[in-house]
């Protein structure tokens, strides 16, 4: 199956400048629509509300910078659940040792030989939440560590901290996965912002071609070249 072409900007200027110069532009066509219509009416009413529309959508979407932000947030979540489950593996061990003292095997039921690589990686420690807590209940050691001190509510806490790091930890992945996508949606945003300066750029040279001062401000800067061709958009020469 073919790849899908990637989306990119059609602008090679700051996403942020071009929405500005954007804004700029429609406020100058909204005074000047009549002159645009005049001569190309497909700028009529509704298009300076469309491409009002544009630009907010535009900027309402979520940037990089942003999506980072969020993602470093999720991480921040993952890692005070991953230092709470080192306690809760600490504290049961301790009670373990107590109840079992040298005993290698039910050491390794509980999973305490996995403990260094687990504090490391969030997959491995849901893992061993569980089997620690499968093993704290299990009626050969229970009861037990529990008259060693062990509160019930401590080996509960196992599986809610292994359930809730999982969760966070599936969603943040879900999220780093979307990003793509994100990216991508936001650059169509962005491009059909782009279509709407560009349309109106190119009509303002029939528009103004004998008003030089208010071609200027219809100019666009930041088109990409095109293969073959002059870079567009540029500066026109003022008729004599």
């Amino acid at each position: 199956m073919e790849k899908p072409d990637e989306i990119t900007p059609d602008f090679n200027i700051p996403a942020d400048e071009m929405l500005l110069e954007s804004q700029t532009m429609i406020d100058f066509f909204i005074e000047d629509q009549k002159l645009f219509t005049d001569k190309v009416p497909d700028l009529q009413s509704p298009f300076e509300t469309d491409w009002q529309n544009a630009i907010n959508d535009a900027r309402q979407a979520i940037k990089d910078d942003d999506y980072l932000d969020v993602q470093q947030g999720m991480t921040n979540e993952i890692e005070t659940l991953m230092a709470e489950a080192c306690n809760r593996l600490q504290t049961l061990y301790f009670y373990v040792d107590r109840a079992f003292p040298g005993n290698k095997v039910v050491n390794e039921i509980f999973g305490h030989d996995r403990y260094e690589k687990a504090r490391k990686s969030p997959l491995s420690m849901f893992d061993l939440l569980i089997k620690a807590y499968n093993a704290a209940n299990d009626s050969k050691y229970k009861s037990k560590l529990i008259e060693k001190g062990l509160k019930p509510d401590g080996i509960e806490t196992l599986k809610t901290t292994s359930d809730t790091l999982y969760s966070k930890y599936q969603k943040r992945d879900k999220y780093i996965s979307d990003r793509g996508s994100i990216t991508q949606n936001r650059t169509i945003l962005l491009n059909k912002v782009w279509a709407f300066n560009a349309s109106v750029s190119d009509a303002s040279k029939l528009v103004f071609q004998e008003n030089y001062a208010k071609m200027q401000q219809y100019l666009l800067y930041g088109g990409k070249k095109q293969s073959g061709e002059e870079t567009k958009n540029t500066i026109p020469e003022q008729n004599q």
